[in-house]
């Protein structure tokens, strides 16, 4: 058997697969609650009962209101609708009439960046707090950024590059107790870690379905009751006026049973996850290739490890990993193919050099210790081929 005829998925960071029983349900949806939720007759009640039972069990997750729950097409839509519905809420409500700062990490998504050069546009001052070597936001760092002037702060709780968990609790204990708003991207974080602790602190929350084992197009904003907020692109009637548009009704109950699923597992697949990464980094560095480890050793995402191969571009060992089974990504799928070094490593301090060969290995199952020196090997093996 050639080593090819077997390959790794090592990019869940960019997808996971959607579970078995997440395809099921939205098959089943499909085939027998195919009404308009909106509709007022039969089919169209038994399919609003579906997208309201889903809300439920996501809100049963999230352990907040279902009213507190929006759902969206995705993380990018929901970190975006964060933000502009924040400041059209504000503008409706006359809230905060002399807030208009925005406080971001350097290291957030690319869809809350855009949006943020949006707004500092229409004439919000936009300020990007520094992160240290792990890709961290000190608190003290916040602290000294809040001011009166400061409605808003977005800051992601799992970079999904690198893997840096950001000290959520207290970051948004001093947002909190700086009258501000504090909205955070879990897109990364909802597979592995606590969201009903994180949405118990924050005001808004980003979670995309095709990271936590749900189908793509589909993703969960959480807005906690009381939040200034209003849909910035004109009214609609779905969603509770909070998003127009004809719900994805087989997507939503995808969704919901993966967060199922998810609810029954998340605890054991970090746990998993983390021995999985030790075996990995452990091989890799045994073979003495030269990496720069750019994963935190602590804090940080248990199924994510990215590394840097100085010299080399990333994209280009993309695809010769691929051509020996090892389908890995460098970097953020948003940003894949750019030629460019990672903005998030470059504003953690790593060099250009070695930030144009990140390489990111991330997964969402335990490997076997087989798996996993036959993953080194064949990056070996790669890198060796490319380096002649």
């Amino acid at each position: 058997m050639s080593e090819t005829s077997v390959f790794y998925y090592l990019d869940y960071a960019a997808t996971t697969p959607p579970s078995d029983s997440a395809i099921q349900r939205m098959t089943q949806v499909m085939e027998s609650y195919w009404g308009n939720p909106s509709s007022q007759h039969g089919r169209g009640a038994l399919a609003r009962k579906i997208v309201e039972e889903a809300r439920e069990e996501v809100a049963g997750w999230l352990s907040c209101r279902p009213s507190e729950v929006i759902f969206t097409s995705g993380g990018t839509e929901s970190n975006q609708l964060a933000l502009w519905g924040t400041v059209s809420g504000m503008r409706a409500r006359e809230a905060y009439p002399r807030r208009r700062q925005i406080l971001l990490s350097a290291v957030e998504h690319h869809s809350v960046i855009a949006c943020a050069a949006a707004l500092r546009q229409q004439g919000y001052e936009v300020q990007f707090l520094p992160v240290d070597r792990q890709g961290r936001v000190s608190p003290d760092v916040l602290a000294q950024a809040l001011s009166e002037y400061t409605f808003l702060v977005s800051v992601q709780w799992v970079n999904s590059e690198v893997g840096t968990v950001q000290p959520i609790k207290e970051l948004a204990r001093l947002s909190r107790e700086a009258g501000a708003l504090f909205h955070t991207d879990a897109v990364a974080a909802a597979s592995v870690f606590d969201v009903a602790a994180a949405c118990s602190e924050v005001d808004l929350l980003s979670i995309s379905g095709h990271k936590v084992y749900g189908p793509q197009g589909t993703g969960i904003l959480f807005l906690r009751r009381g939040t200034p907020f209003r849909f910035p692109f004109g009214p609609g009637r779905q969603e509770r006026g909070r998003r127009p548009g004809t719900e994805n009704v087989p997507g939503i109950a995808g969704l919901a049973e993966a967060v199922r699923g998810l609810r029954r597992e998340y605890q054991l697949r970090g746990v998993h996850l983390e021995q999985t990464r030790r075996r990995l980094w452990s091989a890799l560095k045994i073979r003495k290739l030269g990496l720069v480890r750019f994963t935190p050793q602590q804090e940080s995402h248990p199924g994510i490890l990215a590394v840097g191969v100085p010299g080399e571009n990333g994209d280009g060992l993309v695809v010769a990993l691929s051509q020996r089974g090892l389908q890995v990504s460098s970097g953020s799928a948003c940003r894949s193919g750019e030629g460019q070094p990672s903005p998030v490593l470059l504003a953690m301090g790593f060099p250009e050099d070695a930030a144009m060969g990140m390489i990111r290995f991330s997964f969402g199952q335990e490997l076997s210790s087989h798996a996993v020196e036959d993953i080194a090997e064949r990056f070996a093996a790669t890198l060796h081929a490319v380096r002649v």
